[in-house]
């Protein structure tokens, strides 16, 4: 438990960081049985660092699993012209699946 404490600190200062992004490379089956891939970029801002590491285990991973998962529900329901033509309108859906699952304390 002492090390955590040493620990905690320097993480809450990595977490302060402006903006962090990762990549996503993925393939998925569309709803006309297409598979794509998919390269992604999430962008991510941590607002509330002490909740980022107290209430979930590895947040990054997390962040981007969830975007990964997002984006794969949404890109499954539409056919390849679908999604080629409504990129973004793709990209509003993915925003507001977000916002509504993502946690504002």
């Amino acid at each position: 438990m002492v090390n955590l404490a040493f620990l905690i600190p320097k993480l809450l200062r990595f977490l302060e960081r402006p903006i962090e992004h990762y990549t996503l490379m993925f393939q998925i089956l569309t709803k006309d049985s297409v598979t794509i891939a998919v390269d992604a970029v999430v962008y991510f801002k941590v607002v509330n660092s002490m909740w980022a590491v107290t209430q979930i285990d590895n947040f990054a991973y997390s962040t981007r699993l969830l975007a990964q998962t997002t984006l794969r529900n949404i890109l499954g329901t539409k056919t390849l012209a679908e999604i080629l033509g409504e990129r973004e309108a793709v990209s509003h859906l993915m925003q507001v699946r977000y916002y509504t699952l993502a946690p504002l304390d």
